[in-house]
């Protein structure tokens, strides 16, 4: 009997990878390729055309590999890098290279743009604040800098969306993208108004349609289709952002879920029913079923904090084998054992959320002589979770987390992290998971799950499960009262610090 699959295309900033999976959402097999970035100064760009080649080689390569399998294809989705510049003419050309979501050429157009008086109107109508990289902020750099270009341009779109289009002839713009700073968030239209106010003109004929992720989207072409393999007309879903596309390639789906990636950053994903506005600085976008939105908000650094800490009072030590002590040595501590608080700012780029300050510095609070350095771990770990709450604390009632990344191997923080929030955190098997999230949509599409609600049954494997002591979080409930409160206490040192030292 033949098996059906899903190929997830994740278009990263340095990878593209072609991955395949069965309809129980099982990773089949897997192809990946290099990519180019330009960089010069703080100018980050892509070549467009270069980027596609190498996806329709990973395609080639992946499909070329189900050959040996009694295998039936039944749909394709894409996934890629958020925001940026993205500009075809209208023969589908590229205008330019592509400037990336990590570009920073508009920083005193975004300073700007921040003092505008209507900015806080814009601000609510987008869902979003205005970042260096957002296709927003270049576009109105673009139109100012690059008229003659700009007025080439017939389409603007984002990455993924740009891959999509090659594989379909088939131009839109999937709406977790264009949501990120272009459509209004309550009536998922563009936010033609915002346009008006900022002075760019044309922009009526230069957005393409607006789909949902799970729409289909077009079907492989001929060219395609013998470029890479795949079979012409495979129907091709919307797809969508990376961030949105890994949470629900993790398992949040539905109002109440929450994708935690604790890695580099603390990156936290709610899934809401409705915009909320906030004046944290989180950006809001909609999620796969194009109806709920996910609030993202993250802290600067997650990870790093513990990497320092292991480096710092155990050099020396491999640090594998510190984090497996670490595991052992910290289990079953009671929250705020050693007495110490930890504020996890240690980034060099200071705090982003949930308030913004670079002069933001880390900081050991209640250290004596007799403090020892499983304390000052063990604070560490719970200083992260700290934060992580703290970015969650206008999300609404949480009723299930999603955990991912390095951090959630370890089992002490990772129920430490269940303590802290009160609620169920569970580990699922999934490690391409902006891939998985991106099949996923063509599995909805396709008919193959025929809804989000039937996502936990079909096409999720939960690995472990941690469940909250809610005597334990009683205990953290007020230890964040008092993380917050030396928080505040501490901002005039961050002030006089920076100062004194640029670092």
């Amino acid at each position: 009997m033949e098996s059906q699959y899903m190929i997830g295309i994740d278009c990263g900033t340095t990878n593209v990878k072609a991955v395949v999976f069965d309809t129980f959402g099982n990773e089949i097999l897997s192809a990946a390729r290099e990519n180019t970035v330009i960089s010069k100064g703080n100018h980050m760009e892509q070549d467009m055309e270069e980027l596609w080649r190498n996806v329709a080689a990973a395609l080639k390569e992946a499909v070329g590999a189900l050959e040996d399998k009694k295998a039936i294809l039944v749909g394709l989705g894409v996934s890629g890098q958020g925001e940026g510049l993205w500009a075809l003419d209208a023969q589908g050309k590229p205008v330019r290279n592509a400037i990336l979501w990590n570009d920073a050429r508009a920083f005193e157009l975004t300073a700007s743009l921040k003092e505008r008086e209507d900015y806080p109107w814009m601000r609510q109508t987008l869902g979003t604040y205005f970042k260096n990289g957002s296709t927003l902020t270049l576009i109105k750099w673009f139109w100012e800098n690059e008229p003659e270009l700009f007025q080439k341009t017939a389409y603007f779109l984002t990455c993924k969306d740009y891959i999509r289009y090659r594989i379909t002839g088939e131009i839109f713009w999937e709406l977790s993208d264009a949501s990120a700073s272009c459509v209004n968030i309550r009536t998922k239209e563009y936010a033609y108004d915002v346009f008006k106010a900022l002075e760019i003109p044309d922009m009526e004929k230069k957005l393409p349609p607006l789909i949902a992720s799970c729409d289909r989207a077009g079907a492989v072409t001929a060219q395609t289709g013998s470029l890479t393999g795949l079979p012409e007309g495979l129907p091709v879903s919307g797809g969508m952002l990376d961030v949105l596309s890994a949470c629900a390639g993790l398992g949040a789906v539905r109002p109440g879920d929450t994708c935690i990636i604790l890695g580099t950053t603390g990156m936290t994903t709610s899934i809401m029913e409705a915009y909320e506005p906030d004046e944290q600085l989180g950006g809001w976008g909609y999620t796969i079923d194009g109806v709920c939105l996910g609030r993202g908000i993250g802290c600067m650094a997650a990870a790093p904090n513990l990497d320092w800490a292991v480096k710092t009072l155990f050099e020396g030590e491999e640090p594998e084998t510190m984090f497996a002590r670490i595991e052992k040595e910290l289990a079953g501590r009671m929250p705020g054992e050693g007495g110490l608080l930890y504020h996890p700012h240690i980034s060099l780029a200071g705090e982003r959320a949930p308030f913004f300050r670079p002069d933001a510095t880390a900081q050991f609070l209640g250290i004596r002589q007799n403090t020892s350095k499983m304390d000052m771990i063990y604070a560490v770990l719970e200083g992260v979770s700290m934060a992580i709450r703290d970015c969650l604390s206008k999300s609404g009632p949480l009723k299930t987390v999603y955990l991912s990344g390095g951090g959630s191997k370890n089992a002490v923080w990772a129920q430490m992290i269940s303590d802290v929030l009160g609620v169920d955190v569970l580990i699922t098997e999934s490690s391409e998971l902006t891939a998985k999230g991106a099949a996923l949509s063509a599995a909805i599409m396709s008919g193959c799950i025929s809804s989000t609600k039937k996502v936990r049954e079909h096409f999720l494997t939960v690995k472990k499960t941690y469940l909250p002591d809610m005597k334990k979080h009683t205990q953290y409930t007020e230890l964040f009262r008092m993380y917050k409160l030396t928080q505040k206490a501490v901002e005039p040192f961050w002030a006089w610090r920076a100062k004194q030292w640029k670092n």
